[in-house]
């Protein structure tokens, strides 16, 4: 027992060492779950609405410091016409104007940045480890509109092809409209893809959804990102 003991505390003094902490909590059988800290997640996640459109979407603050960068789906800011949006507002849970700074159709990501003045905000940590199959997920969006929803999950598959041709990763994760351009993060709380779709497309979920990988959003951000 003391032994077990130990091996407890060796492993609570490692997480809370970490640049991303991690809270630790006991389930009825006795097991050890770890999750990110949500708190600051929710902090980097922020929703999305185009200038003269309802429609919500979600994003995550990925660099910066006004103007800041906020990472989110290529379809969350084009018209019904295919152009894309002049400018849109955030919600952080105040609102601010955000224009795009840059896009790929192909991979449906897109980056914004802020052109109001922000408060100091916490930025996303993206992460350079690959996730496995089986690994524990989180997804933080607006399904339907609600803000700072956030469901758990893991990955379910990777990598797999998304409806585009794009490489994702499938994932268990509940996802809904309004999800997508939200952040997929792991138990470390950094962000390991973005959410692009959900269930068969033109129909309704059936408990996976689809996030663009590591590799295209690094390639798009390097790109992008002045």
């Amino acid at each position: 027992m003391k032994l077990i003991s130990l091996l407890m505390v060796l492993i609570l003094t490692f997480a809370t060492s970490c640049v991303c902490s991690r809270t630790y909590s006991f389930t009825g059988r006795g097991e050890i779950t770890a999750r990110p800290d949500l708190e600051t997640l929710l902090q980097v996640s922020v929703q999305l609405a185009q200038e003269d459109s309802t429609k919500i979407c979600s994003g995550t603050i990925i660099s910066g410091s006004n103007p800041y960068y906020i990472l989110t789906a290529c379809h969350c800011i084009l018209h019904d016409d295919a152009t894309p949006m002049e400018y849109g507002f955030i919600f952080t849970p105040d609102k601010y104007r955000v224009e795009v700074l840059g896009y790929d159709r192909a991979n449906d990501l897109a980056l914004l940045e802020t052109t109001d003045k922000l408060p100091p905000m916490p930025i996303a940590q993206i992460s350079w480890i690959y996730p496995s199959v089986g690994d524990a997920v989180w997804t933080i969006g607006a399904p339907n509109g609600i803000a700072d929803t956030v469901s758990r999950g893991i990955v379910s598959k990777i990598p797999t092809p998304c409806w585009g041709g794009q490489d994702c990763f499938a994932t268990d994760a509940a996802v809904y409209y309004g999800n997508s351009g939200g952040g997929v993060f792991d138990t470390d709380g950094q962000l390991v893809g973005v959410v692009v779709e959900f269930g068969p497309q033109g129909g309704q979920g059936v408990g996976w959804g689809h996030a663009v990988e590591l590799k295209t959003i690094n390639l798009f951000l390097n790109k992008t990102i002045p």
